[in-house]
């Protein structure tokens, strides 16, 4: 039905959206890409479109590419967690932490609105809302857990209990094994997985 929908309406973004999500959960990475690219040429403003041009230049191995996706999705829509985590993730593992502060920086201060007076809200785009809204998903948003060669090293040469050492390598028990650590190797440990 949708690749019917695609023939018959090749100019609809959301129909061209919807192909790029399919072919992309087909492994058809390079189908996938084209529709993508052709949604956001269609709708300019579709953060979606920009954040599936990005997911699929990742999965191909461009992350320069996917960076230029996400962060038009993220400028698009500066409550997209998942274009700030992508970013995150490839400027992290690149190590390029002068552009990672720029991109956390560039996050939080893209959200707009009208400066509006607690006493007379209607019809205010108050901009002080966007901004709680925002900081309010961030601090709600909970990161699928990374164990990278580095961490499982580092873990190794720690003077833990097997087992506990064990689930912290685990990404599927790193979570519940963190909680049990003293605060201070917590805050390490969540830092150093996520």
């Amino acid at each position: 039905y949708l690749e019917e929908s695609a023939r018959g309406a090749p100019n609809n973004a959301n129909v061209q959206y919807w192909m790029g999500r399919l072919r992309e959960r087909q492994g058809k990475l390079d189908d996938a890409l084209d529709h993508y690219r052709k949604a956001t040429i269609l709708d300019s403003k579709s953060a979606e479109s920009y954040l599936g041009t990005g997911r699929v230049q990742r999965l191909q191995g461009n992350d320069q590419g996917a960076l230029i996706g996400f962060t038009k999705a993220l400028d698009l829509d500066p409550t997209q967690l998942k274009a700030f985590e992508a970013i995150n993730k490839i400027l992290n593992t690149r190590k390029e932490w002068k552009q990672l502060e720029r991109a956390y920086r560039k996050m939080l201060f893209r959200v707009k609105g009208t400066p509006g007076h607690g006493s007379m809200p209607y019809g205010a785009d108050n901009a002080l809302v966007k901004a709680a809204h925002v900081v309010t998903r961030l601090a709600d948003y909970r990161p699928a857990p990374y164990v990278g060669d580095l961490w499982s090293g580092f873990v190794g040469s720690l003077d833990l209990d097997p087992a506990v050492k064990a689930a912290l390598v685990d990404p599927s028990r790193v979570d519940e094994a963190i909680a049990r650590l003293p605060a201070n190797l917590a805050k390490f440990a969540w830092s150093s997985t996520h």
